[in-house]
């Protein structure tokens, strides 16, 4: 997880507000890919039955486990439109998860404002292979090469394409993929964009952009071809027998999301801690507040135990804190399912255990004591990813719940198969925050 260096500033804890809604408080705790397939080198187990999870398991023995669909139907799996669900809105309504990036970063998006993924990809221009996608990140791009290339095709775009290309804009980021902003205000419909991934080895022109109103970007993309391979940049890569970049591919397009804030909806706020820009776009997207990760300590590499600290500091000026953690993913599309048991152990020691301590201790078990705010806790992956095959998954994946007025009759572990043979399952997961928020709370405890 790579965040702001060093420790983060202890704030004096801000007063109780008087419009909060619940005495109950609330966190969500999203572990990016860490649901798995049974894997050889952890003896037919995944990484969740292979980890020892002490504070896990004891809230799956005290508390729910359950099964959720956390990939709308359809859809490819994704974080973001994972968490989207998770936090009770229909991810399937997502076009593209380019707009949720943008609104991470910053960008002031109107309403008809369409925000793409901009990748540099490579193609031949001549002999077997051209026309076909042969590389999707070209070998030795760097950054500065990278917004080189983009700063000039974004000039050539305006020169040739017309009025509509003047209202283009191109965001570089240090690592693909960069954004492109079209802000011509075209009405746009029924918008398709292929990714890289999915098109590679395949013939590009059979998979631009489609919808009303994408003539300006099919445009872009098949001007990019000729400009780019006559680029200098690109006639060195050559030279060097470098792949070049010469193909600027649009995918994840989409305008911004109209969604309900959470606020109305479930009557809470909250904030959510997301390095992921497109998962911190999607809370911000339903009106949670982004708060900063702070990591980079010897003793605390990865930065949960700041990121523990800040949960409990946040938990006394809002109801509800999410925090989305992507390691767990990262290792799987390294292949690697033991260095991702190992995550999971060091998340349940340095993260589950502490926020769970510092809830207890701060506000009580509400359902045994009277007086008690009480608190409940989610943790559930947003989707799963195969450390065999690296890629992510659509099945089910299992999620505890705990906390006030959360029991179950039967004890069960925290994982795929135990998850599975549970009575509980949430599909669609849009579900499951309504269930988390009010199950058990009959008289709504609001303030």
């Amino acid at each position: 997880m790579s965040c702001a260096q060093g420790r983060r500033p202890r704030a004096p804890r801000p007063p109780s507000r008087a419009w909060q809604y619940f005495r109950v408080k609330y966190v969500v705790i999203i572990l990016g890919g860490a649901s798995d397939l049974p894997c050889e080198v952890l003896g037919a187990r995944t990484p969740l039955e292979a980890a020892s999870l002490p504070n896990l398991t004891r809230l799956a023995a005290r508390g729910r486990v359950g099964l959720a669909c956390t990939t709308p139907q359809g859809a490819e799996p994704s974080p973001a439109r994972s968490v989207l669900s998770i936090l009770g809105y229909d991810g399937a309504t997502l076009p593209g998860i380019a707009p949720l990036e943008a609104l991470a970063r910053g960008v002031d998006l109107r309403a008809t404002d369409i925000a793409c993924h901009l990748h540099l990809l490579s193609t031949p221009l001549d002999g077997p292979e051209a026309g076909r996608i042969t590389d999707t990140a070209p070998r030795g791009l760097g950054p500065r090469e990278s917004a080189a290339l983009l700063a000039s095709l974004l000039e050539h775009w305006r020169r040739t394409l017309g009025p509509s290309a003047a209202a283009l804009q191109i965001l570089p980021q240090h690592r693909a993929p960069h954004l492109l902003i079209d802000a011509s205000g075209q009405s746009h419909d029924s918008l398709h964009t292929a990714p890289p991934a999915a098109i590679a080895g395949h013939a590009w022109k059979d998979h631009l952009p489609t919808g009303v109103g994408v003539e300006t970007l099919r445009q872009c993309v098949e001007s990019s071809i000729a400009y780019l391979s006559t680029h200098e940049i690109n006639i060195a890569r050559v030279e060097q027998s470098l792949p070049p970049a010469n193909l600027a591919w649009i995918s994840e397009a989409g305008t911004f999301p109209k969604l309900l804030p959470f606020t109305q909806r479930f009557k809470a706020r909250g904030v959510i801690f997301a390095e992921d820009e497109s998962v911190a776009g999607a809370g911000i997207a339903v009106g949670l507040d982004r708060l900063p990760l702070f990591c980079g300590l010897p003793d605390d590499p990865r930065g949960y135990t700041a990121l523990a600290e800040s949960i409990g500091d946040a938990l006394h000026s809002t109801d509800l804190v999410v925090c989305h953690i992507d390691d767990c993913r990262e290792a799987a599309h390294q292949a690697n399912p033991q260095r991702k048991a190992d995550i999971l152990e060091a998340i349940d020691a340095a993260l589950v255990g502490p926020v769970v301590a510092a809830m207890e201790d701060a506000f009580g078990d509400a359902s045994r004591r009277d007086g008690a705010e009480g608190w409940r806790i989610l943790i559930m992956p947003d989707c799963g990813s195969s450390s065999e095959t690296c890629d992510d998954l659509p099945d089910l994946v299992p999620f505890v719940m705990a906390g006030a007025w959360v029991r179950s009759v039967v004890e069960r572990a925290f994982s795929e198969a135990a998850a599975a043979e549970s009575d509980l399952t949430i599909d669609p997961v849009q579900d499951l925050m309504e269930y988390f928020l009010r199950s058990g709370l009959a008289s709504a405890r609001v303030r």
